[in-house]
């Protein structure tokens, strides 16, 4: 009796850890209107916006969204396993820069128009901030995706 109880107990705990490792590996994108929310929200967080600013970011966060969908479907087309893409890594990153950084160009001009200067300095430092936290440590020169275009004088 007691070893079938204990060759149940470790089925139970086999099929559960496979359930878990199966359900982890099975990566779910977030919608653009789930990323132009969570993105807004925590700009709207770190500095503050006005309720025209917010809806100005939002719709910018919106389209970088549709526009990063876009391109992950096409780069998914063109290479369509991921082994596929991660052999030519490489090879998507200088085939697909372009697109991607019209998109991230667009997006950091409407969150600099958009901006006050002081709102500017909070995003910046926010964003500094997380990197930091997360270990990158880039410069502004690297700064990527949801921060600003440098110190341009053409704001």
């Amino acid at each position: 009796m007691r070893k079938v109880t204990l060759l149940t107990l470790l089925l139970f705990l086999s099929t559960s850890a496979q359930f878990i490792l199966a359900q982890g590996k099975e990566k779910k994108g977030i919608t653009p209107e789930e990323f132009a929310q969570k993105r807004t929200d925590e700009m709207n967080t770190a500095v503050g916006l006005q309720a025209d600013q917010r809806d100005k970011i939002y719709a910018a966060n919106l389209q970088f969204g549709k526009d990063r969908q876009a391109l992950m479907q096409e780069i998914k087309a063109k290479y369509p396993t991921k082994e596929a893409r991660q052999a030519n890594k490489e090879a998507i990153k200088t085939e697909f820069k372009g697109k991607r950084q019209a998109s991230l160009d667009a997006y950091k001009k409407v969150v600099n128009e958009t901006l006050n200067e002081e709102q500017k300095q909070k995003w910046k430092a926010y964003k500094q901030a997380k990197k930091q936290a997360k270990g990158k440590g880039k410069t502004d020169e690297g700064d990527d995706e949801g921060g600003l275009l440098g110190d341009d004088d053409d704001e």
